[in-house]
């Protein structure tokens, strides 16, 4: 399995990933480096990437990220205040990146037959643990009203799409192997397969009660759309 990764590149290709130089966003996505980065990794470690399992392809996302994603190729500068209230300047994600990002997590997740997930998505962003449902989910305090409210559009429409992508996945592979016992438990789970439409839509209302806690995130983001209320399952 050949790569093509330019020479000049492959220097950031090594395991101390903390050192890698930084790339241009544009130039990555540009030059298909996410799933050339990919393929890199899978053929140094022996990786067969159509075929592994789950763990394998989370560890080469985790890796890809991890070396593309080190500095702050997917942040933008943006001028704020500190907890006393003092003008500074602080790097924020871009959800207009994380979007493209998304964009190419979600093609390669089809192409190489690898089931979507959330967490999955944010191995693939650099962004550590569950950490991506915080980012995906709380308000912000940017100066910039524009910024944060279209910031907040985009992030609840990659989180929507993460997981309409994954229902859609899952059913795929229920039709590939209809005998897919463990793929069906996850759709009855995650989406209430099992469930009669009037459980559902039980289920639909309950999930969508907020608690005080939440209630400052809503005013925040002006949505009662909280991708934070959603149940966090592994594969």
């Amino acid at each position: 399995m050949g790569n093509n990764i330019p020479d000049h590149d492959k220097k950031n290709m090594n395991q101390d990933t903390d050192k890698a130089a930084p790339m241009d966003f544009e130039y990555i996505i540009n030059n298909n480096m996410i799933e050339n980065t990919l393929l890199s990794l899978a053929e140094h470690q022996n990786i067969d990437i159509y075929n592994c399992a789950l763990n394998p392809w989370k560890a080469l996302l985790m890796e890809c990220g991890a070396i593309l994603f080190s500095h702050n190729e997917l942040k933008i500068k943006v001028n704020t205040h500190n907890i006393n209230n003092i003008p500074c300047i602080n790097y924020i994600y871009d959800f207009n990146k994380l979007n493209i990002v998304c964009d190419v997590y979600v093609y390669i997740s089809y192409k190489y037959n690898k089931l979507i997930n959330v967490l999955y998505y944010g191995c693939l962003c650099n962004i550590k643990n569950n950490n991506i449902y915080t980012i995906l989910s709380s308000g912000n305090n940017y100066n910039d009203l524009e910024i944060a409210k279209d910031f907040n559009n985009i992030k609840i429409s990659i989180y929507k799409r993460l997981k309409c992508e994954r229902e859609e996945n899952l059913k795929e592979k229920c039709f590939e192997s209809p005998g897919a016992v463990g793929t069906i438990a996850i759709g009855n789970v995650e989406n209430g397969w099992n469930l009669t439409p009037g459980q559902k839509a039980i289920n639909t209302a309950d999930n969508n009660i907020l608690s005080l806690g939440q209630l400052p995130t809503l005013k925040a983001i002006g949505t009662a759309e909280n991708p934070q209320n959603a149940d966090i399952l592994s594969d």
